[in-house]
């Protein structure tokens, strides 16, 4: 399977081939529409069941498109988290949190259960992009 012949059909009326074409003629050398090439194929690879071999470089040209989207700075760094200070409450045992004991019969507890073939059918149309 991974040994076989892979194409890789374009689509010239496409929006998305159609700008990155023009953005090619008017600099080859756009970083941003070389990523844009790379991920889309890569993306494609995906899409067919193929592994990519260097899936932390897709993951940086993501997340540099991602950035460039945004108007993120390239070189901006994850800020440090504050260490935080232990709870005096908790070293006690002491907890904001109170435990309630409720008893329901069968029948209030089926009425109060959302029917779970709803929500399967409603998450199924999620998955598509």
């Amino acid at each position: 399977y991974a040994s076989q012949k892979k194409t890789f059909e374009v689509n010239p009326r496409h929006p998305l081939i159609q700008d990155m074409l023009r953005r090619v003629k008017e600099n080859e050398d756009d970083q941003t529409v070389s990523d844009l090439a790379v991920v889309l194929f890569e993306t494609a690879t995906i899409r067919s069941g193929y592994q990519l071999q260097d899936t932390k470089e897709y993951g940086d040209r993501i997340e540099r498109m991602l950035r460039l989207s945004l108007n993120i700075d390239l070189d901006a760094k994850v800020e440090e988290e504050p260490e935080e200070e232990p709870d005096e409450s908790a070293e006690d045992g002491d907890t904001d949190e109170e435990e309630v004991d409720m008893e329901i019969d069968s029948d209030a507890q089926a009425e109060a259960k959302p029917d779970q073939t709803d929500t399967q059918e409603s998450t199924d149309g999620k998955d598509e992009l």
